[in-house]
């Protein structure tokens, strides 16, 4: 019997370097087939393309390109499985386009490049429509890949599993209606279910406005009395459903949405009244996109405050957006840019360099404070109360009057 000393280190690593140069046993996939390929929800400017690997387990993709040019563009499915949905958005109405499918296996040793497909888009949009998920309706997937900006997704009582994500641009976050009849009927929906709702305001946990907030929040200026923020991107080239704002929303609410929720965040209060302008003039050809707008708000605490919002910011600008807000108070200043924050107190003005982070990030805390194990990042009244200034401050520009909540 051998004695444990003979064991050496330098042994051991010489028996796994030769087990790494022993030659495995070849494995043999099944051959990749793809069924059931379909080509669904064709619109102006988008698709869904369905197929099905039903031996093959693995990822997805497409390339595909309009008929006669050279080069393909490429999208993956988002999830690994034998079941393959992907969507296509930016495509030209009335146009014929040709793509192929790809398979890649989840272990490897698997690979595939199909024939050529073809399709024709829709020649017009069409108007938007209320689509519903449950039993004999749409599942999750399916309303994902056809809704378009405008629709209104209806989720019906019951049971129901898969992902949401879609496809286009235009997709629901904030605010969580485009008109006052649209946020009256979710209002309805939701004080009659069990069910939370919030929306996207997920620049509440970015590091630089959550510091802000909690210099706030400890009284490191006093009680807040005025409030000015900022949104700014750049315009770039916009999709189609950004010219109407039946489609698109506004300006005010589609960039402007997270600067009136700081209002309310920061402010601690509801809103009282809303004053606005906007102007589309020199838009680039965009149809009814508001290019700039300016709002004026007064809270039920008596805090005023103003939101700037505008697709103006430079092309060669270091960032798409700039965001900033400046909270007054009493006895002190804090204003977020840039990424960075700065305090101006009876100690003089200077940058806080260590900004704070939540212990969760904003849907972390979501899916946590509806399991009972943490605060949410933001109320439903919140979300409805920011939705409603976003639909208030229009209809001021739009009718040059004060509106009143």
């Amino acid at each position: 019997m051998r004695d444990k000393k003979d064991f050496k280190l330098q042994n051991q690593i010489v028996f796994e370097a030769e087990k790494l140069r022993m030659t495995p046993e070849k494995i043999i996939f099944p051959e990749v087939t793809f069924t059931d390929v379909q080509v669904k929800f064709i619109e102006h400017d988008g698709a869904a393309i369905c197929w099905t690997t039903p031996e093959c387990d693995g990822l997805g993709s497409i390339a595909y390109r309009e008929k006669g040019e050279a080069k393909d563009k490429r999208l993956w499915t988002t999830r690994q499985g034998v079941r393959h949905e992907i969507g296509i958005a930016g495509l030209k109405p009335d146009t014929e386009y040709e793509y192929r499918l790809i398979f890649s296996g989840r272990r490897g040793g698997q690979w595939k490049r199909s024939g050529i497909y073809r399709f024709r888009t829709a020649k017009a949009a069409r108007e938007p429509k209320v689509l519903e998920v449950g039993p004999g309706k749409l599942t999750l997937n399916e309303a994902a890949l056809a809704a378009m900006p405008g629709d209104t997704v209806k989720v019906l009582p019951g049971k129901h599993t898969g992902q949401f994500i879609p496809s286009r641009s235009g997709t629901a976050e904030k605010p969580i209606a485009l008109n006052l009849d649209d946020l009256a009927r979710i209002r309805q929906a939701y004080e009659a279910s069990s069910a939370t709702i919030i929306s996207m305001t997920a620049l509440r946990y970015d590091p630089a406005f959550y510091t802000a907030y909690q210099l706030v929040q400890t009284g490191r200026i006093g009680k807040v009395r005025l409030i000015q923020a900022r949104k700014s991107y750049k315009l770039g080239t916009r999709p189609d459903f950004y010219k109407k704002r039946a489609t698109y929303g506004g300006t005010i609410g589609w960039v402007g949405s997270h600067a009136i929720d700081w209002i309310q965040w920061f402010s601690g209060s509801l809103f009282a009244t809303a004053a606005a302008t906007q102007t589309s003039a020199e838009n680039r050809g965009n149809g009814e996109l508001e290019i700039a707008a300016q709002c004026l708000f007064t809270m039920k605490n008596g805090v005023l405050a103003q939101a700037s919002m505008d697709f103006l910011r430079p092309a060669n600008a270091p960032t798409h957006g700039d965001d900033r807000v400046r909270v007054v108070g009493t006895q002190g200043v804090v204003e977020v840019e840039l990424g960075k924050v700065y305090l101006t107190d009876e100690a003089g003005f200077r940058e806080i360099p260590e900004l704070q982070t939540p212990e969760r990030g904003f849907f972390a805390a979501f899916i946590g404070s509806i399991e009972g194990e943490c605060a949410a990042p933001a109320s439903p009244e919140e979300t409805f109360e920011t939705t409603l200034a976003c639909l208030k401050a229009p209809l001021a520009a739009d009718k040059n009057n004060l509106q009143v909540f």
